[in-house]
């Protein structure tokens, strides 16, 4: 596993317990001076592309970048973070919920041990700690935590409702038990032997007068797109947009390619996207063909074959967590391509969809105007069967949503339609139905911790970006698999500074109900041409189902899948006949389970 990207380590409550513990090594890490003597009470190690700052006794590491406080090239990095670990050491206000960008922070001292970790609110990477009755361990990988102790921890049995509904645990709770996972915006703080995570970032902290102009709105949106391309710029110089073609990514690359030209380039800038061998998907090609013609770029295009088993075990083992999408398992052979033509990172457009909307929103947007003008209960069931009547389903369907509007435990509401990766009927067969609804409302929770306000379309906003998992963990998990073939990536969507603008559109400019994206298409506009901006959208789509059936590149390990106690007979038998998500999470747990516990 090259771990160039990773940190991981531990802090021991006594140097006895020092002696008795397990150090985690590695070639080509930075490794604290003195931690190679067992006697030692804290040892920290950290991959050749974390930035590391190391004093006698004291220890800072930064993972990803800090803006707005000069600029993210390495060296003012570097001197930042002498001067967050001096205020560290003297026990100062670090003032965390100010700093803005993408990043973990971890700061030490070693004398007498104290730790802290704070991963702000679109940090896209992970990190996992486990309190021990000798310390406390800690690490940016879970593979590696789990595999780098010899007392393995067991399945944590509590959260496998909400995995088999989100295809992720949201939250702190990973599927191990004992080890817990840093949510956005918490700080981790271990000193003398207690350990406190607590919740410093928020919402609440973002948020500023509200941008009620279309204009001035697209105006703060390309400003700071700018900004973000420029320090993106200071800190991978030949950094490679990953161009499907649609809107997100296509903005991202427009501001690359303006400031790949302001910094006076000469070859062309670089986009690089995978497209599968399928006959029936070869359109997707085609689209992010039609936007390298436009952009110009020096494109690399990679073909991923059928997903198999093989593929699957392998970013398993690696990662440790199990990816809420399918293509996830594709990012590796893409970013394998890019690091051996010299490429060292991807520039993302994941998070476009939460801050700009979907077509969830919009339909969010209806059923609340329907509640505004409609109030009355009995004569909204009329409205809807007059809907039904007329033969306009979808009206019908809008006006039945204005009941549930702020009812997230409602299992139809769009917004747990939206971030369910399975069939609810499945999931209550294997664990009941009060555990499904508990593990709706354990998804709640985070809004409170978040200080969201409660108002639907905050709801929308803030579960599709990603504080429940989403956006933020799915890009964790593609930036892993880019990790462990040495790229790294990129998020201009999941930066502080984006995540604040968008906080402050108005509901109405940010969401308009006629279009989706409005403000991100405005914006887009300006550097492309309009039929090129209002082009049908293209999915991504993999005939996952085809692959599990018989004949299929997953149906060997489909039948392959061992029975588990809250599995009825059954059921197993009937998805494993008809393959569908249910099937496919099972098919992923399986290979997982089996890999870390048997």
């Amino acid at each position: 596993m090259d771990l160039s990207f990773h940190f991981s380590g531990c802090i021991h409550d006594s140097p006895e317990a020092a002696a008795a513990g397990t150090l985690l090594a590695s070639t080509n890490m930075l490794v604290w001076p003195g931690t190679r003597n067992t006697k030692q009470q804290v040892s920290i190690h950290a991959g050749q592309r974390c930035l590391v700052v190391k004093r006698d006794q004291s220890f800072a590491l930064l993972r990803g970048y800090i803006a707005g406080l000069g600029p993210t090239d390495e060296n003012s990095q570097r001197m930042l973070l002498e001067r967050l670990l001096q205020k560290f050491v003297r026990q100062q206000d670090l003032a965390l919920p100010e700093l803005d960008g993408s990043f973990t922070l971890l700061l030490a001292t070693t004398d007498k041990p104290r730790l802290t970790i704070f991963r702000n609110l679109v940090g896209n990477t992970f990190t996992y700690y486990q309190p021990t009755d000798q310390g406390l361990r800690f690490g940016s990988n879970l593979a590696e935590l789990v595999t780098s102790d010899s007392r393995k921890p067991g399945l944590n049995e509590q959260v496998l409702p909400l995995y088999f509904i989100y295809r992720f645990t949201p939250g702190q709770e990973t599927l191990f038990h004992g080890i817990k996972r840093l949510n956005p915006g918490e700080q981790l703080l271990y000193e003398k032997g207690r350990l406190q995570v607590n919740q410093v970032q928020t919402f609440a902290d973002l948020v500023q007068p509200t941008l009620n102009s279309e204009t001035d709105a697209i105006q703060s949106v390309e400003s700071v797109m700018s900004n973000i391309s420029q320090d993106h710029m200071a800190r991978y110089p030949n950094a490679s947009g990953l161009l499907s073609g649609g809107v997100d990514s296509s903005y991202i690359q427009a501001h690359w390619n303006q400031e790949w030209k302001n910094q006076g380039q000469r070859d062309k800038p670089r986009s690089a996207a995978f497209w599968l061998n399928e006959p029936r998907r070869m359109t997707d090609l085609d689209y992010t063909l039609s936007a390298v013609e436009v952009f110009g770029t020096d494109h690399l295009s990679v073909q991923i074959e059928d997903l198999a088993a093989p593929t699957i075990r392998r970013t398993l083992r690696n990662l440790g967590e199990m990816p809420n999408h399918v293509q996830s398992f594709y990012f590796p052979s893409l970013a394998k391509q890019m690091q051996q033509r010299g490429t060292l990172a991807g520039l993302c457009g994941e998070g476009a969809d939460g801050l700009f909307g979907t077509d969830d929103m919009r339909f969010v947007i209806k059923a609340s105007h329907i509640a505004r003008k409609i109030p009355v209960r009995f004569l909204r069931h009329l409205a809807a069967f007059a809907a039904q009547l007329l033969g306009k389903p979808y009206r019908a369907a809008s006006i039945q949503f204005a009941e549930h509007l702020d009812d997230l435990s409602y299992w139809q509401h769009p917004i747990n339609r939206n971030a369910a990766f399975t069939d609810w009927d499945n999931v209550a067969s294997c664990f009941g139905r009060q555990a499904v609804q508990q593990a709706l409302l354990d998804r709640q929770q985070l809004l409170a911790v978040n200080h969201v306000p409660d108002d639907p379309f905050h709801l929308q906003h803030i579960l599709s970006i990603g504080y429940l998992g989403e956006a933020v963990n799915t890009s964790a998990y593609w930036t892993a698999m880019f990790n462990s073939e040495g790229v790294d990536m990129l998020c201009p969507f999941l930066d502080s500074r984006m995540l604040r603008v968008t906080l402050n559109i108005s509901t109405e400019v940010k969401f308009p109900p006629s279009e989706t994206k409005a403000i991100l298409k405005k914006a887009l506009g300006q550097h492309v041409p309009q039929e090129f901006v209002r082009r049908p959208k293209r999915g991504f789509g993999q005939p996952i189902f085809e692959w599990m059936s018989p004949g299929g590149p997953l149906r060997p390990a489909v039948e392959e899948i061992s029975h588990y106690d809250f599995l009825p007979d059954d059921l197993l038998k009937n998805v494993t006949n008809r393959p569908n998500w249910f099937l496919y999470n099972l098919l992923i747990f399986d290979i997982w389970h089996k890999e870390f516990f048997t």
